[in-house]
């Protein structure tokens, strides 16, 4: 008897071939077995495939703990024919017998994707996204700090925010471990902190519009836009990280993650009846050399200052009396 043995996922996607071949193959974690499995649900003498009178490939199931199921996870008998292209589970590892001379599927070159994700699988780039990170912190809170300051604060909170980073990439490489899929731990941290990185240069863009501008409606629809377009991209790279889907799906899984996100944050906000006066005014102070536009004067803006008082005032009574009458 020969055949070949293919490990998938649910989702059909091969992991692994095992071409085997023998009157009895035995499979389990022994290692005078055919087939070893590496799976703490497999007994040590799990099952046996051989073939009977009629040439079919029959499955027998060697006083297992965990015994054998079909596709559908339901148990099947000690001694059960297996037709080509039909799977069977043993502990949690799934497994379809395939016709040693079918043919295989077109080659697949490598995509872009997976030739930089394996590129950026390495010690160095994640730590030295991990110092650029801590680095960028500490820069950005000596430049927003207006009182005295406190380097060991700095540092800490710094260190804090990186562990934080870290701890959120070893989640993430816990979902690549839940989908059976190869753990690129430094891959994940690279893309984690590169996600922070980004974040981090949004920032720094809108405090500098809001510094020439003042936060008006425009900028606060970019930012919504240009933020949750950075969180789709790192959930893409995430699925893309730790699933076997293909493009498609990870596209419409992180669209529906960022759809359903957006729309807690408006329902949220729906309802509340607080005022919102515009324009605002960044309150970081930036050098003049960064400010692109004229200039508004101090009559101007005690005149702009005066027209949000008067309608807050104006608010403040309407909301007043309402409160009356409603008593």
């Amino acid at each position: 008897m020969e055949l070949v043995l293919e490990q998938i996922t649910r989702n059909n996607k091969v992991l692994q071939f095992y071409k085997l071949s023998g009157d009895i193959i035995r499979i389990g974690r022994a290692y005078d077995n055919d087939l070893i499995l590496r799976d703490e649900h497999i007994c040590p003498y799990h099952a046996q495939l051989s073939i009977n009178e009629t040439g079919e490939v029959i499955i027998t199931d060697l006083d297992s703990l965990n015994g054998i199921s079909n596709k559908s996870n339901q148990a099947i008998n000690s001694s059960t024919a297996i037709a080509v292209g039909e799977h069977f589970i043993l502990g949690k590892l799934r497994f379809r017998i395939a016709d040693p001379m079918q043919l295989l599927a077109k080659t697949t070159k490598l995509n872009f994707l997976e030739q930089f994700s394996s590129r950026a699988n390495q010690w160095y780039c994640a730590l030295a996204f991990i110092i650029t990170v801590f680095a960028m912190n500490i820069l950005g809170a000596f430049l927003s700090a207006s009182g005295t300051i406190v380097w060991t604060n700095l540092i800490s909170e710094s260190t804090l925010e990186v562990i934080a980073l870290a701890v959120i990439a070893l989640l993430i490489a816990l979902g690549a471990r839940i989908f059976k899929h190869e753990i690129k731990l430094f891959s994940i941290i690279v893309l984690s902190f590169a996600f922070a990185l980004s974040l981090m240069a949004f920032r720094v863009l809108g405090d500098f519009l809001m510094f020439n501008w003042g936060q008006n409606q425009l900028l606060s629809i970019g930012n919504e836009v240009i933020r949750n377009g950075l969180l789709f991209v790192f959930i893409w790279g995430c699925f893309f990280l730790v699933s076997n889907m293909n493009f498609k799906r990870i596209t419409m899984s992180a669209a529906v993650l960022i759809l359903s996100f957006f729309g807690l944050t408006q329902l949220q906000k729906f309802g509340d009846d607080s005022v919102v006066l515009v324009p605002q005014y960044s309150v970081k102070i930036l050098p003049s050399t960064l400010l692109i536009r004229n200039a508004t004067s101090v009559k101007q803006h005690l005149e702009n200052n005066t027209q949000l008082f008067s309608e807050t005032n104006a608010e403040a009574q309407r909301r007043n009396q309402e409160a009356k009458d409603s008593n």
